[in-house]
């Protein structure tokens, strides 16, 4: 279909109260709605500091060395589609480190939000707290997107994160 004939689509599509679309002559056979906004974060309080975890131990591959938990009790999935959690990550020597992590599943994206002081009960929020794509040497995150994203995109209730977690969860 040529772009003249395209154009004359688009106009009726949008004058019978269609979406429009705009042609990004950039990539070929790609549109954008023009109603589409780019994502934003919701600002949100920190969780206080787990005083009483309820950690569950994810199955994890070799590759990774430490052993891994997630704190059930306060997982949360903002409106944002952000899965919010804390991670314990305990060494074999007993060396543990605790941060509070989000995750954004169809982005592929990960957060710090803060670390956990365990002497003072308290979060240390992070200097670096900002987006990134996950790394292929991230062994750690890209094993928690596919265990919290089994399906690739973000599950639709808190509940159903938890139900993923309990899967990869290991017997104790």
């Amino acid at each position: 279909m040529n772009k003249f004939a395209c154009s004359a689509l688009l106009l009726l599509l949008s004058a019978q109260g269609m979406a429009a679309f705009n042609l990004d002559n950039r990539k070929p056979n790609a549109y954008v709605m023009e109603n589409d906004k780019p994502w934003v974060e919701q600002e949100q309080a920190l969780v206080p500091y787990p005083l009483q975890p309820q950690w569950l131990q994810l199955e994890m591959p070799v590759t990774i060395r430490p052993q891994i938990f997630v704190n059930t009790a306060d997982l949360q999935l903002g409106p944002d589609q952000v899965i919010r959690f804390s991670l314990r990550q305990a060494s074999k020597s007993g060396v543990e480190n605790i941060s509070r992590e989000g995750l954004l599943c169809e982005q592929r994206s990960y957060r710090s939000y803060a670390f956990g002081d365990p002497v003072n009960k308290r979060w240390i929020s992070s200097q670096n707290s900002q987006w990134r794509k996950l790394d292929v040497s991230d062994l750690l995150r890209r094993e928690l997107v596919t265990i919290l994203c089994p399906q690739g995109w973000t599950p639709a209730t808190a509940a159903e994160v938890i139900t993923n977690l309990q899967r990869a969860g290991k017997a104790q």
